[in-house]
């Protein structure tokens, strides 16, 4: 039997590895082909995708985050997807999630949506009634937010607020949501200005911080440890995506489950998405195999095993509206803010604007929580000079 080399990223949710061989072997009697999965760490991920185009190896499809895609297809090493190609895995108006004209320089579609993601509102319903908050409209806005977190505060609570403070892509996409909530940006369309340096990115930026006061005496706290600090009711709010829905699962009972409520976070969430592409050096014997295999690997049976196992909000549209997903609040909450959030912009140098910006939030939580920082409008000035005398030169 053929081989067909394929390379997935390792999800931390995931750890029942045979089922994931199970849904392989299902599809390899289904397209004749045996598919070989490589399973990659998601921290050195993107070197790992660079090597596999520079060298041309054999492996034929890849998982890749959003914010890649551009960078690829300016050093043109994937696949462009034909509209027939598109007919054969199941038709546009199947898939959510797509990425189609996002740069001025380019047209075609190299990227087939596979799961998107959202970060939204976790909270303890009896905390916020008991401290008078309404969590559709204190929660709506920045501006209110904090002021729901001081309410919470006054109560026998220990802490109301709970964020992960270590260095990770979660701590920019919950920034996000502050950011494009006071109608400002990091970057303009084009890619060539930032605009995290403007008064409004600035004041939305110490907004976000200045929560540091609703936070608990940690030092570094990991996104599933500030998960397991809320499972104990030891704070009354985080935010979080669906990996975090899944965590609470597999931690609380489920009467302790239908204490938590969701909601969406202040702000536009943000909405991330991973894509599955094909590489332009394979074969064309290999591509036939390649969008058979992706036909069976995204249909909605395929797709809503795997999404229990990833942790990842699936891009079917099929999918989407079964009962699991609609009737269930958490995923709906979920779905929605997809539906309404924004992404990042698909610039191809958008990797290393985020590479920059993550130790710049790592930085200022750095100096919040170990030189025990009050200023924090300055501290965020600070760091943000200092981000854009990185990235500028590499933007101009």
């Amino acid at each position: 039997m053929k081989q067909l080399p394929i390379s997935l990223a390792r999800n931390w949710i995931v750890r029942e590895t045979p089922s994931v061989s199970q849904i392989i072997q299902k599809i390899n009697q289904t397209i004749n082909v045996e598919v070989v999965v490589d399973v990659m760490e998601w921290d050195n991920l993107w070197g790992k995708l660079n090597t596999i185009a520079t060298e041309k190896s054999d492996v034929v499809i890849s998982e890749i985050g959003s914010t890649w895609l551009s960078s690829l297809v300016e050093n043109q090493v994937l696949y462009s997807f034909a509209e027939d190609d598109i007919d054969q895995i199941g038709g546009f108006g199947n898939f959510t999630g797509w990425q189609v004209g996002a740069n001025s320089h380019w047209r075609e579609v190299y990227a087939i949506p596979w799961w998107s993601d959202s970060q939204v509102l976790f909270y303890w319903r009896d905390m916020i009634e008991d401290a008078g908050v309404d969590p559709t409209i204190e929660f709506a806005s920045v501006n209110s937010f904090e002021n729901a977190l001081s309410k919470i505060s006054k109560k026998s609570l220990r802490y109301p607020w709970a964020v992960s403070t270590l260095r990770g892509p979660a701590s920019l996409h919950q920034l996000s949501s502050w950011i494009w909530g006071s109608d400002a940006d990091i970057i303009d369309e084009d890619g060539v200005n930032l605009r995290i340096l403007d008064i409004k990115a600035i004041q939305a930026i110490t907004q976000y911080f200045n929560l540091y006061r609703y936070i608990p005496e940690y030092s570094r706290t990991s996104v599933l440890q500030m998960t397991e600090y809320f499972s104990k009711r030891e704070a009354a709010l985080m935010m979080g995506a669906t990996r975090t829905y899944y965590q609470l699962q597999r931690m609380m009972p489920d009467h302790m489950m239908e204490r938590v409520g969701v909601a969406l976070p202040p702000g536009v969430p943000f909405v991330g998405t991973q894509h599955l592409v094909m590489w332009n050096h394979t074969i064309q014997e290999q591509q036939v195999h390649a969008l058979q295999f992706l036909k069976a690997f995204l249909s909605p049976e395929i797709h809503h095993s795997m999404s229990k196992l990833t942790g990842l909000m699936p891009t079917n549209t099929e999918l989407l509206n079964h009962p699991d997903f609609q009737q269930n609040e958490f995923l709906w909450t979920i779905n929605t803010a997809i539906q309404i959030g924004k992404s990042y912009p698909a610039l191809p140098k958008w990797t290393i604007v985020e590479h920059h910006l993550l130790n710049a939030i790592e930085a200022i939580w750095n100096d919040i929580i170990v030189d025990q920082a009050t200023d924090i409008e300055n501290v965020v000035f600070k760091h943000l000079i200092r981000f854009g005398q990185h990235v500028r030169p590499v933007l101009s």
